[in-house]
């Protein structure tokens, strides 16, 4: 039977720790938020993002400098604490049943790093409603570029999809980190909880958000997705323009979609589930599965 002291403790400690780091790297692996979010660093409660509506690009230089100011403070993204936490019982540790635990301690990783899909992707669920940089919800009919007003919203109210130009330095969605998740543990011999409950503590904990970046590189529908649906998405993407109506350069290179489209998506992009002769999109873009998007 193990002897519950400081030593026991810290082996224990030790060992969850490592346990919940190895999860963390498998689920990191796995996970699809790089793919459609640029992670930015904070320093403080919040990151307040320059008004990106008008992209600065070259041109040529006659006369002084053409300076595009970028306004500071017209975005905010306020950080937001996130915790998860589990308790064991003294006698299952003094009766050698730590592992029973493991999968719990493991999950607990794989938790901390699943969550970054989740925050990203619960926003870019409610696109329709959360309001971006210039004011307007983010997949919007109304972004304005210089005297016009430019929509990224192809409309319809089913099952959500998005087709993305992922290849900006700047992408769609912004990972706010303020802090990496953080393994703690409660197991201190005075401390309330092992002396009231007998339980001894351990958790994980993190300080991120998530935020918009730039709408012109995607385009958003709730409408069925078809050939002509994902062809309407395309043009419109392609169309974008700066302020001066000089093009972007926009060129779709991932769709992201809800699990109810997985058929419609893979029949346009990947041919056919039948082995019928591929679809006009064969290989346009790359498919991606989203299960944050239900």
């Amino acid at each position: 039977m193990p002897v519950i002291n400081a030593e026991t403790l810290q082996g224990i400690r030790e060992s969850f720790s490592t346990i919940v780091h190895e999860a963390m790297a498998n689920m990191a692996a796995k996970s699809q938020w790089p793919l459609i979010a640029t992670q930015v660093p904070s320093t403080g409660a919040d990151n307040k993002y320059p008004y990106l509506n008008k992209i600065p690009g070259m041109k040529k230089w006659e006369g002084d400098r053409q300076i595009e100011s970028l306004t500071a403070g017209k975005y905010t993204v306020e950080n937001v604490k996130f915790e998860d936490s589990i308790g064991i019982d003294r006698v299952d540790i003094i009766n050698d049943q730590l592992g029973m635990y493991r999968p719990a301690i493991q999950n607990l990783g794989a938790a901390a790093i699943r969550h970054r899909d989740q925050v990203v992707f619960a926003l870019l669920k409610n696109a329709w409603t959360e309001l971006c940089h210039d004011g307007q919800p983010f997949i919007n009919d109304s972004h304005p570029v210089g005297d016009d007003f430019i929509s990224n919203d192809l409309g319809g109210a089913s099952y959500p999809w998005f087709l993305c130009d992922l290849s900006w330095p700047l992408k769609p969605l912004i990972l706010q980190i303020r802090e990496e998740p953080v393994f703690e543990a409660q197991d201190g011999p005075n401390s309330d909880t092992v002396f009231m409950r007998d339980e001894y503590r351990y958790g994980i904990r993190d300080y991120k958000n998530a935020g918009f970046g730039l709408w012109q590189t995607i385009v958003g529908s709730k409408d069925t997705l078809d050939e002509d649906a994902y062809a309407s998405a395309r043009g419109m993407l392609q169309s974008f323009a700066d302020a001066n109506g000089d093009p972007l350069g926009i060129t779709p290179t991932h769709l992201f979609y809800h699990p109810a489209l997985e058929a419609d998506a893979l029949l346009i992009l990947k041919g056919s589930l039948s082995g019928l002769a591929n679809s006009a999109w064969f290989g346009s873009a790359v498919p991606i599965l989203c299960p944050w998007l239900v």
